[in-house]
């Protein structure tokens, strides 16, 4: 039991991670993943559910609610100073376009 729990946790991380990215790709905002796990109760469980329910035009309603309210409240304190000397000094980009 304490296996599958493990892997289920890993399993959501990268979900959560994926969804995150792809956010960013989408609209250009530079998201925190940090921000995205942290406000898991804001998003992933509605977009869990509209999965699970399979209703179409309601998964698209919460798909692109999910979006704009990562891309308001998880976005990168300082972008521009993460460049320069933080995270992402080495300029790394994703390779999944």
């Amino acid at each position: 039991m304490m296996e599958g729990l493990i892997w289920v946790s890993l399993l959501t991380l990268l979900v959560k991670r994926r969804i995150g990215f792809s956010i960013q790709q989408i609209k250009g905002v530079a998201i925190s993943s940090f921000m995205v796990a942290k406000n898991t109760q804001g998003w992933f469980y509605k977009l869990m559910e509209s999965i699970i329910h399979y209703d179409h035009a309601d998964l698209k309603q919460t798909w692109c609610w999910a979006m704009d309210y990562l891309s308001r409240y998880a976005k990168r304190a300082h972008p521009d100073r993460d460049r320069k000397t933080g995270r992402l000094a080495p300029g790394l980009v994703p390779i999944i376009s």
